[in-house]
């Protein structure tokens, strides 16, 4: 089974990075094909390509803001923006799955959701969603579109949560876990 790993960028490598690496690692042994994409290339990249594992950058924007740029009042400038930009890289991302014959796409964190769950329903492959984060709670992130968010979180095939206290916020707000 090919399996597509989307992961976040960040400036180091750290928890999430670090079970996604252990993860696919671990689904090798049982035959599953990995292949890594991710915003922006960096660190958790290069690790995969010395371990001959197929990755690919499509540039996106993330999904969401701090709360700051709510509060300034640029939240739906800056966000239209980023949504349009966004909806064309969809058919990228399409495209590189279906080229791929990608059978399942595993979104590591909500931070990388922005453009891989609607390229997945585009062509009719399943796709799970890794919740790492609470987002506003921990991370202080608002999402800028919440009708994209509503619908990659319930159009999933699958939700994980990383723990009960994950689980229980997400599905408060949404039903999913």
């Amino acid at each position: 089974m090919k399996i597509c790993y989307v992961a976040e960028a960040g400036k180091r490598l750290a928890g999430s990075e670090l079970s996604l690496i252990n993860l696919i690692e671990e689904l090798q042994l049982s035959g599953i094909e990995p292949y890594v994409v991710c915003h922006k290339d960096w660190e958790l990249l290069e690790y995969f390509r010395s371990r001959n594992i197929p990755t690919k950058v499509i540039r996106s924007r993330i999904s969401s803001c701090s709360r700051r740029w709510y509060i300034y009042g640029a939240f739906h400038i800056l966000g239209g923006m980023i949504r349009f930009y966004n909806h064309l890289q969809i058919r990228k991302a399409a495209r590189y799955l279906h080229e791929n014959h990608i059978e399942l796409v595993h979104i590591n964190t909500m931070l990388a959701s922005d453009i891989w769950a609607a390229a997945a329903r585009s062509i009719g492959i399943p796709y799970i969603l890794h919740l790492r984060e609470f987002m506003d709670a921990d991370h202080g992130r608002l999402f800028w579109n919440q009708e994209d968010v509503n619908s990659e979180l319930l159009e999933s095939s699958a939700v994980i949560a990383i723990s009960d206290a994950v689980k229980h916020y997400w599905n408060e707000r949404y039903g999913i876990c």
